[in-house]
């Protein structure tokens, strides 16, 4: 200890400075940690729509925002996802949206966390905004086959939510994308469900109605009417 004292001395440095530095470098570790940690409990609290934990995770975001980047997006993610499970996210104030916004855009690369806040908070991007960001995703995800289970998964509820939206919209030019994505899934029962819904929206789109109207019956008559339920049906 002595040694290093001497040292610091010679080079006109205060040993209580250092030792300051040093802790202070060690905390900052420690809460990028964190981060990490509590991005992975936040996650699984809204795969699991546990809205309790997810306000004790946003009010321990809170506590840390004002010293950490990572807690103060975590914080504005949270405060997201709870109006979303409470079915409230019409009186989610405008600077949240925004925050929210400026999260998923200033994103470095698309990983399993910023896709699953993409995800979550589709709603409040205009058309767009929307175009681009589903772009710059399959872009990245071009090797469809490729993908684990969960990142077909994932892109698939992804790329479903955008076509829904391209019907409301009636912006059948741009639904290609998601028919090449979705058509390039591998042929097994795990992926019939998204083929089955891209189907339905694609014949919406092109106006064959009748088959539209015959994937709900179909997915009705077979046990999966609650799923139908989910699905964007715009008017005809």
């Amino acid at each position: 200890m002595q040694d290093l004292v001497d040292i610091l001395g010679q080079h006109r440095i205060r040993a209580s400075k250092f030792i300051a530095k040093v802790e202070n470098d060690t905390k900052n570790s420690d809460e990028i940690y964190n981060v990490e940690l509590w991005r992975d409990e936040f996650k699984d609290a809204y795969y699991h729509q546990d809205v309790g934990k997810i306000i004790d995770l946003k009010n321990k975001f809170q506590r840390y925002m004002n010293h950490s980047p990572q807690a103060e997006s975590l914080y504005f993610i949270s405060v997201f996802a709870i109006a979303l499970l409470q079915g409230k996210v019409d009186e989610i104030p405008n600077y949240i949206k925004n925050k929210v916004k400026n999260i998923v855009f200033s994103a470095n690369d698309w990983d399993d966390y910023n896709l699953k806040v993409f995800s979550m908070t589709m709603m409040i991007y205009d058309h767009n905004d929307m175009d681009l960001l589903i772009d710059s995703i399959l872009k990245k995800y071009r090797d469809v086959a490729h993908l684990s289970n969960h990142m077909q998964d994932l892109l698939s509820s992804i790329t479903i939510n955008y076509l829904a939206n391209l019907c409301l919209q009636n912006r059948k030019e741009q639904a290609g994308k998601v028919y090449k994505f979705v058509d390039e899934l591998p042929e097994i029962p795990r992926n019939f469900f998204a083929k089955t819904i891209v189907n339905y929206y694609r014949y919406y789109l092109e106006k064959d109605y009748e088959k539209a109207d015959e994937i709900i019956k179909f997915l009705s008559e077979n046990g999966m009417s609650h799923l139908v339920k989910n699905f964007i049906i715009p008017d005809k």
